[in-house]
């Protein structure tokens, strides 16, 4: 009886072997999904293109001028009415799109959870430095068009105290370059070698590389009109873009 009864619980034993293995197989062959609402994702992504279009509207009142005289931050002829829009909007506005790198980064911690969720934070960081130095910008036009119009020793030191101001600046916008960069070069690493709720196509928009696209169609001069209006939105355009298309990509795309 105990040796019937051993070979019975034996046999049940093997019978449930491979049904067990067979579903650890299947768990391991469904990408986790993102355990943040659809809901959530898709206001936050709403939050971020109206930040960034603020972006895109602050750059524009605060540099762009139709000559293309962007040899210096911005040219003599801005009204003080545009700096001072310019200024306040981008201020407000540009750290909005925080929220469309908390989309980018909540989509792709599916993938890589550690790496994406670190990336969140450092260009969280290097998105409020980058707000800093939007702000002083207008300081530095303001200065820049008052020595304009003065002469002798006040021009001589408030061209001084505008070279001061260009070298407190300037650790800045290198340490916004660099996380922005890097981060998205992660990102297009990722989406191209892994399975990720973004196509592969999607590379093609990402906005470092819409960066150097502005930056080349200006210093190139082929087309010198949308040159030179794209060249002051430089970096508020391509993520204007991007995040519209995580939109359109991500929410028409059943999960």
């Amino acid at each position: 009886m105990n040796v019937i009864s051993q070979g019975g619980k034996d046999e049940t034993r093997k019978g449930k072997e491979p049904l067990m293995n067979s579903s650890i197989s299947g768990l391991k062959l469904v990408q986790p999904q993102s355990i943040v609402p659809r809901k959530l994702l898709y206001w936050m992504g709403i939050i971020s293109v109206l930040g960034a279009i603020g972006a895109v509207v602050a750059d524009l009142l605060l540099q762009y001028d139709p000559q293309g005289n962007y040899s210096t931050i911005a040219p003599l002829t801005i009204a003080l009415w545009r700096v001072l829009a310019g200024h306040l909007l981008g201020v407000f506005s540009i750290p909005l799109e925080i929220t469309g790198y908390w989309v980018v980064c909540a989509i792709l911690t599916e993938t890589a959870p550690r790496l994406f969720r670190a990336l969140f934070w450092i260009m969280a960081y290097a998105i409020v430095i980058g707000t800093v130095f939007h702000g002083t910008v207008s300081l530095f036009i303001l200065v820049e068009q008052t020595a304009h119009n003065v002469i002798g020793t006040a021009q001589a030191q408030l061209l001084s105290l505008q070279n001061t101001i260009q070298i407190l600046i300037a650790p800045l916008s290198v340490f916004f370059l660099v996380c922005y960069l890097v981060t998205w070069s992660i990102v297009v690493v990722t989406i191209l070698r892994t399975s990720t709720r973004y196509p592969k196509w999607s590379v093609l928009f990402v906005p470092a590389l819409g960066s150097l696209i502005i930056t080349g169609v200006y210093e190139s001069h082929t087309v010198p009109l949308l040159g030179n209006i794209l060249f002051p939105t430089v970096l508020s355009l391509p993520h204007l873009v991007f995040f519209l298309l995580s939109i359109i990509v991500l929410f028409n795309k059943p999960r």
